[in-house]
């Protein structure tokens, strides 16, 4: 059924490429993406951060259809995001145990407290994911949204830090994240249509009285973005964050990504309100909250599939608008705005992403009311 699904916005995409250097367009393919994951270091995939670029370029893209009366030559869909192992303790110890954690138990906060001593101390007493603890390595797995991040607490922001010029180049430090996916998380990315997003560089800075600050660097983080059929993931969840030494050595990872199941609805460009009508959507809402739009600027513009974060509860899939303002100049006060919209017109798809941002929603408000009944103790 993802077959026939014709993507329109996927016009001049970056070429995937297989490990034996068969090039395969994105274009009108939903099924036969090519993970660049399974090509390894010594491939022709691009070794370039893309950052929001991807997401920008499609808003641009469907705006232009839209002026031009041609929405209705592309098609996506509203998918499921397929469900959360059936028994998270045991996905957990398969996990810990593929990982080279050596354990005597997995911690479950539905059932068991989070003991505080040793080699727990560094656990909140309020998380809510199935935790593996081999001294200072950890695995947690959330009970929300299945994500999972595995630290080594001994290294992980805690480098003395090199100087700049003595780092590996962005390139380097993708390519060694692509072999780490590779080998540790295999199962997780394959047959994923995956592209390098952002390499994080993390600093510490000394400065004395009678000079310069000296920087110098001791961490750095590589982060891969999800497309489905073609378009990017744009929110923070379908990622993959490896975090490295300077040297190279992988500390931590956390990946979010979630499959598709099949599709609950396909849809045309006509079945999606047009990006006028968002922003219009976007800036009432902003304008009710009390907040000046005058003060802003806007600054960047995305489409793609929504993904929300780490502890989010979601299981629908759907395209997205989302919007980013900053204070504008000379505003003294003010923080950056980022709000997001579902791209999908009334009708039943609509419906459905509407019931499942509420649950999310829910879910989110209840936590808040937990935490305020906890502090009122």
């Amino acid at each position: 059924m993802r077959k026939s699904i014709s993507i329109g916005l996927a016009l001049g995409t970056t070429l995937l490429v297989a490990g034996g250097g068969q090039a395969t367009s994105a274009r009108n393919s939903t099924a036969a993406t090519v993970p660049v994951v399974a090509a390894g270091s010594g491939s022709a995939v691009a070794r370039v951060a893309l950052r929001d670029e991807p997401a920008a370029n499609r808003f641009e893209r469907l705006q232009q259809l839209f002026r031009n009366h041609n929405e209705q030559e592309f098609g996506l869909a509203v998918y499921h995001l397929e469900p959360l192992a059936d028994d998270l303790v045991a996905h957990a110890w398969q996990r810990a145990e593929e990982l080279g954690l050596r354990l005597g138990t997995v911690i479950d906060p539905r059932v068991q407290a989070i003991p505080e001593q040793a080699p727990y101390r560094y656990i909140s007493p309020f998380e809510e994911s199935i935790v593996a603890v081999d001294g200072d390595r950890e695995l947690h797995i959330d009970l929300e949204s299945g994500t999972e991040f595995f630290v080594d607490r001994a290294k992980f922001h805690t480098g003395a830090g090199v100087p700049r010029e003595e780092l590996l180049s962005e390139s380097e430090y993708i390519g060694l994240a692509l072999d780490y996916a590779r080998a540790s998380l295999a199962q997780q990315v394959a047959g994923l249509d995956l592209y390098p997003y952002k390499v994080r560089r993390y600093l510490n800075a000394v400065a004395n009285l009678d000079s310069d600050p000296k920087v110098s660097v001791y961490q750095v983080a590589v982060a891969f973005n999800m497309r489905v059929d073609g378009l990017p993931v744009i929110g923070p969840g379908s990622k993959l964050a490896i975090h490295m030494t300077p040297e190279g050595e992988v500390i931590s990872h956390e990946i979010t990504f979630r499959r598709t199941a099949d599709p609950a609805a396909l849809l045309t460009g006509e079945d999606l309100i047009a990006p006028s009508e968002a922003r219009a959507i976007v800036e009432e809402r902003l304008r009710q909250r009390g907040i000046d739009l005058a003060d802003y600027v806007s600054t960047r513009r995305e489409f793609g599939y929504l993904r929300r974060g780490r502890h989010a509860e979601q299981s629908i899939l759907a395209p997205y608008y989302a919007f980013f303002y900053e204070p504008g100049p000379g505003v003294e006060f003010g923080r950056k705005l980022v709000e997001t919209v579902s791209a999908v017109a009334e009708g039943p798809a609509a419906d459905l992403v509407a019931r499942d941002a509420q649950r999310e929603a829910q879910r989110r408000q209840s936590k808040l009311d937990s935490v305020a009944e906890e502090d009122r103790k």
